[in-house]
């Protein structure tokens, strides 16, 4: 389809401008869905069904579909803040709510973690915006307080590192 090829070129053209892989993914699937809309009003109109009344209708719909679903829609309205925000990236190590973990994606209503155990945990995004979180170095996963025999300074720290 025409909306899979313009969704990769916008993938490719965000990925040679060095543009955050998740902001390049979101804009790509943002570009698909535009794209299959728009084409379908413009056949819709092409053989001879009214699209003013079906636009009304849909934006009815979606306000009631959006206010029963109030809590859903906060979610993926995080997810963009974090998205477009970007307090940590993909690769970043992030504590939340006592969970450590590696941010392997950020998807519009979840992230993905892989924790030391090379356990996968998702956590619902409006989480991530509503609670406090740490964000470590890259490759840290675990800070060890450390005090020599010999050493007279305290706060010291060992730093374990997921080694790629």
């Amino acid at each position: 389809m025409i909306s899979n090829r313009l969704a990769r070129l916008v993938l490719a053209i965000c990925e040679k401008n060095k543009l955050d892989i998740t902001l390049s993914k979101f804009l790509a699937s943002c570009t698909k869905i535009f794209i299959i809309i728009m084409v379908g009003v413009i056949c819709l109109g092409k053989i001879g069904i009214s699209v003013t009344p079906l636009v009304a209708a849909i934006g009815a719909a979606s306000l009631g579909a959006g206010l029963a679903m109030q809590g859903l829609l906060s979610n993926y309205a995080a997810g963009l803040n974090i998205i477009l925000t970007r307090p940590f990236v993909v690769g970043d190590t992030i504590i939340v709510q006592g969970v450590t973990g590696i941010v392997d994606e950020v998807r519009l209503a979840q992230t993905m973690l892989t924790d030391e155990d090379e356990v996968t945990i998702t956590t619902p995004i409006g989480i991530l915006s509503a609670k406090l979180f740490i964000t470590r170095k890259p490759t840290e996963l675990l800070r060890l307080p450390w005090a020599s025999p010999t050493a007279a300074t305290p706060g010291r720290y060992v730093t374990l590192s997921r080694l790629y």
